[in-house]
């Protein structure tokens, strides 16, 4: 048998085999048909507004409207509780405010996306409330963005835990999911990714929902929140991450437990940072033209660092603050030790 007779044979056997039709819409091709097909059908809307945003291949997005309504925090801040500090000219990574020096919070280092208001109280409720797991991808890149210097450093990625009873209900921890989209945008980015244990922490007491002054709260979590038995977080660091920080109370409890299973270091990653009714020193950024949400604390004749009692806020909208001339800054606080202040407005 010649060359050519064994070429024929093999062609015939080839063409008696079964053939397999590829998908007309698989591979990348197909996806972006599908895509298309999709946003025809079902044009991507304003996760917080509804409006159509023109984007395609995906959900989530905001339109230019509520995006340029989102007070992203970008500018000077407390490097433990992420509260904008607008009397620093410039970016202070060792800078602690002045209720953080007083009170210290129970981890190291802490970032926040945005200010807890308008369409970010919109995605956050509706994430909670309406099982909008669509706008998760977009709240996880967001956080990537602030929380990049503090994987470098992690070991372990932990959200918050819900009680059962309530995640039973809700269906799911919307601080794990902004977890795991966080840990996705930084493997998609192909920086440091530090594991995620979800069930590190456990709440194993229903607590009512959070109010009063941060003491109120702190005894309202008071053992509510503790590690996994046998988790052993020896010489780690962690990520903790949650949705909201309003006066830090849940954060703290949760580092406390972390730190009580071995962990060496403990961050936080916030999405929103919403006011606390006891606690003057939160405070926004105001655009140009506005005015702060609180009144800007500045020092005034009669503050001392070593009497925190006589020190009062600087009245610029006390009706938003729920202040009035010469409360103290430092509510329920009577020790001050100053570590390190912004320089005078």
């Amino acid at each position: 048998m010649t060359v050519s007779d064994e070429r024929i044979g093999a062609a015939r056997a080839a063409d008696a085999e079964p053939r397999v039709l590829s998908a007309p819409l698989s591979g990348r091709k197909g996806r972006r048909w599908l895509a298309c097909l999709r946003d025809l059908l079902f044009p991507p809307q304003c996760a917080a507004c509804g409006a159509e945003t023109g984007e395609t291949g995906g959900t989530g997005a905001l339109c230019p409207a509520c995006f340029a309504e989102c007070r992203f925090l970008t500018g000077p801040a407390c490097r433990s509780c992420a509260r904008p500090e607008p009397r620093l000219s410039a970016p202070d990574p060792d800078y602690i405010c002045d209720a953080c020096q007083a009170l210290p919070p129970a981890w190291d280092r802490g970032v926040a996306v945005a200010r807890y208001g308008g369409p970010i109280r919109t995605l956050l409720l509706r994430l909670k409330r309406a099982d909008r797991l669509d706008t998760v991808p977009m709240l996880g890149a967001w956080a990537y963005r602030v929380a990049r210097p503090l994987l470098a450093d992690a070991d372990l990625i932990v959200p918050v835990p819900l009680h059962w009873t309530r995640r039973l209900s809700r269906r799911f921890n919307q601080s794990a999911e902004i977890a795991r989209a966080l840990r996705a945008t930084a493997q998609e980015a192909g920086g440091p990714v530090p594991s995620l244990d979800p069930g590190a922490l456990r709440r194993i007491r229903c607590t009512p929902s959070q109010s009063g002054s941060f003491a109120e709260r702190r005894a309202n979590l008071d053992g509510a929140i503790v590690a996994r038995p046998g988790l052993d977080l020896s010489g780690k660091r962690v990520l903790l991450i949650d949705d909201v920080l309003t006066s830090g109370a849940t954060l703290d409890v949760a580092a406390r437990a972390l730190r009580k299973a071995g962990a060496e270091g403990v961050d936080a990653c916030v999405i929103a940072l919403a006011g606390s009714r006891d606690e003057p020193y939160v405070r926004a950024i105001p655009r140009d033209g506005e005015e702060a949400d609180v009144p800007l604390l500045t020092p005034t004749a009669n503050q001392t660092a070593s009497d925190p009692s006589s020190q009062t806020a600087s009245v610029g909208a006390p009706a938003a603050a729920g202040l009035t001339k010469g409360a103290p800054l430092w509510p329920n606080r009577s020790r001050f030790t100053p570590r390190r202040s912004a320089p005078s407005a």
